[in-house]
């Protein structure tokens, strides 16, 4: 009921002027004789508009910012496509206009509000689990990083890789990023999947995820160690033998990724291993030294 006073208020008070003028036509030789200056008002209405639309934004849910700017756009598109259509045209082609664009409007609101804000909602959740999982690295127990994915990640840094390399333990490593859409592919059908999860569970492969969204340096030095330029990369680095990791630049599939998996062996736990690198550049070192026989 309050939503609905306060969109009342604010109609009552737009439509004030007209209905005090009505009251009052005297009144009129008040306004601002006609001219240029209107069209000038106009665009910076506009801008006032554009801003209301972003204070508007700002108290939507979050997963919802991205498939509503999408769907005014859609709108936007579909207005667009009405006005080119001149009032002076057949009716058959005013109302095939109109159809066109209630259509792609209509599509693109369906793809908005549904594929769209069901990817933004699973980044988000994504994003907040790495960041949970990152802040928890500092306390004996580090929660994987699950979420909605079938492998249970944990977030990569140097500390941990070497942790788990000086336990004996195969580790692979997903460098990925929000924008690189290769990345999401092959973590959807690719990683995420249950031959994969399988192995990785028999073999106790830890997998851990490299997010260079925001090109943090540690993860841009193991890219430059692994000869890596771009994404995705897949590195798997084996028990025993952390300085001959297999890697994986570009697209890949999945029984590739079976077969490298099964090249890496399982973890072991117990046993002596190389060391694993303590900082950027002995991981460098690492990856980029010879293989001791």
């Amino acid at each position: 009921m309050d939503r609905f006073c306060g969109v009342g208020a604010v109609g009552l008070g737009m439509a004030s002027p007209y209905l005090i003028i009505g009251a009052y036509p005297q009144l009129v030789r008040f306004l601002p004789k006609p001219g240029a200056w209107m069209d000038t008002f106009k665009h910076l209405m506009g801008f006032v508009l554009l801003g209301t639309v972003v204070f508007l934004l700002s108290f939507i849910d979050w997963v919802l910012v991205v498939p509503t700017v999408a769907f005014l756009i859609a709108l936007w598109g579909a207005c667009w496509w009405i006005g080119r259509t001149p009032l002076t045209a057949p009716l058959s082609a005013r109302l095939n206009a109109w159809g066109w664009a209630i259509a792609f409007a209509g599509v693109m609101g369906l793809l908005s509000f549904d594929w769209l804000e069901s990817e933004m909602a699973a980044r988000f959740e994504r994003h907040l689990t790495r960041e949970i999982a990152t802040r928890l690295q500092s306390t004996p127990e580090t929660k994987a990083v699950s979420s909605d994915h079938l492998l249970p990640w944990k977030p990569f840094s140097n500390a941990t890789l070497t942790e788990l390399t000086s336990e004996g333990r195969t580790v692979m490593v997903d460098f990925t990023a929000d924008w690189c859409a290769n990345c999401k592919f092959l973590e959807r059908y690719v990683l995420n999947t249950p031959d994969v999860k399988q192995i990785v569970d028999a073999n106790s492969v830890v997998p851990l995820i490299a997010d260079h969204t925001k090109t943090p340096p540690e993860i841009t030095a193991m890219l430059e160690a692994l000869k890596s330029r771009g994404l995705p990369v897949l590195a798997i680095f084996p028990a025993g033998r952390p300085n001959q990791p297999i890697v994986f630049r570009e697209l890949y599939t999945q029984q590739s990724l079976l077969n490298a998996l099964k090249e890496a062996g399982p973890s072991k736990v117990a046993g002596p291993v190389n060391a694993a690198p303590k900082s950027t550049d002995q991981a460098k070192r690492l990856v980029m030294q010879p293989a001791q026989n």
